[in-house]
């Protein structure tokens, strides 16, 4: 990922005023043998700032990855809510409907018993019916 020259000068502004600030001639310690010339040393410090820069465009990417990640978890989360919701819609449905379809088999098994116990079993044997057995011979 590259960065635009408008955000690279903004970062460059940023660490010249910072090493303006806070990194003054006085507060550097020489040491004897590690002098880098001027060359090195802006070869070395150009080294820094693109390493800095690296790690700055990387962390950004991982930021906006994490949020891009994070919306399409809200957004599944969401969808499987809704998703729940129609179901117990439907389980209602269906249990409203098979109490329905139940009260008419209850309905049509208690005229089932009532024609039974009515018409069906209420014919009593009469004297005629009792006479006709018995009245041959094998």
């Amino acid at each position: 990922m590259l960065v635009s020259k408008q955000e690279r000068r903004r970062i460059d502004v940023e660490i010249d005023a910072y090493r303006q600030m806070y990194q003054r001639k006085e507060d550097t310690r020489e040491f004897e043998g590690e002098d880098l010339d001027y060359e090195e040393r802006k070869k070395v410090m150009a080294a820094q700032k693109n390493a800095w820069l690296e790690q700055q465009v990387k962390r950004e990417a991982e930021e906006k990855m994490e949020a891009e990640w994070q919306a399409l978890a809200k957004s599944i989360q969401r969808d499987v809510a809704r998703q729940d919701i129609a179901d117990q819609r439907k389980r209602k449905d269906i249990a409203r409907q098979l109490m329905e379809e139940n009260q008419l088999l209850a309905l049509q098994q208690k005229e089932k018993e009532k024609y039974y116990k009515d018409v069906v079993n209420n014919n009593e044997p009469t004297d005629d019916y009792y006479s006709q057995f018995n009245t041959t011979t094998r």
